[in-house]
């Protein structure tokens, strides 16, 4: 089947020009509707308070889940996990942006979907930033399958060649896409928060396989 292109558009510039993204986001989806060519379009608003850049609440991406299912294909519903250049420890990142995606799962179904942010699977520390991984393989397995268990775009920001062949089966396998994949695209949510950890439950379509 053909999906046509896949669009992603960054918000970042309009943080400067006092831009609601809600707004500027539907013009773009009204631009992309007149082109008559299929898109996928992905909204990428990362803003928080956190960046100290005196922005309104409804225009950091804790908002975006408000305009988010009827603008874009999906949209980002965090900051960024990592950046361009690959830094070690950036696993805590992944835990805050997939408790953060948690906040709107009725946000979330088929041809609308929460982006908690790109899979980051082993990407390697760069020179300077010192030694290993950004994430091991053990804590790009977990994103890997929590994004899977939220029904999350499972979009690759890594470069593939450069992974380990059990990393590459890992995201090949099937019963991991199969969840995420699922018909009935039902984010899975947490029933269940103790000091321990979190709980997670996600109903799948057929007959609990």
């Amino acid at each position: 089947m053909d999906l046509g292109d896949a669009v992603k558009v960054d918000f970042l510039c309009g943080v400067a020009q006092h831009l609601d993204p809600g707004t500027v986001f539907g013009q773009f989806r009204d631009a992309v509707a007149r082109s008559g060519r299929k898109m996928i379009l992905n909204l990428c608003n990362p803003v928080t308070a956190d960046w100290g850049l005196g922005t309104k609440p409804e225009q950091n991406a804790g908002y975006n889940y408000v305009w988010g299912p009827t603008t874009g294909d999906s949209w980002r519903t965090d900051t960024d996990i990592a950046f361009g250049t690959a830094y070690p420890g950036e696993f805590q990142y992944v835990m805050r942006n997939m408790d953060d995606n948690a906040a709107h799962p009725e946000a979330n179904g088929p041809g609308h979907w929460n982006d908690p942010d790109y899979l980051l699977p082993m990407r390697q520390v760069q020179p300077g930033n010192g030694t290993g991984y950004e994430l091991n393989e053990e804590e790009s397995t977990t994103q890997f399958v929590m994004w899977a268990e939220m029904a999350s775009p499972l979009v690759i920001g890594s470069d593939p060649r450069t992974l380990p062949q059990s990393m590459v089966d890992t995201l090949r396998n099937p019963e991991i896409i199969a969840v995420d994949q699922d018909r009935l695209g039902i984010q899975g949510v947490r029933v269940d928060t103790t000091t321990g950890g979190d709980v997670y439950s996600k109903v799948l379509s057929g007959r609990g396989q």
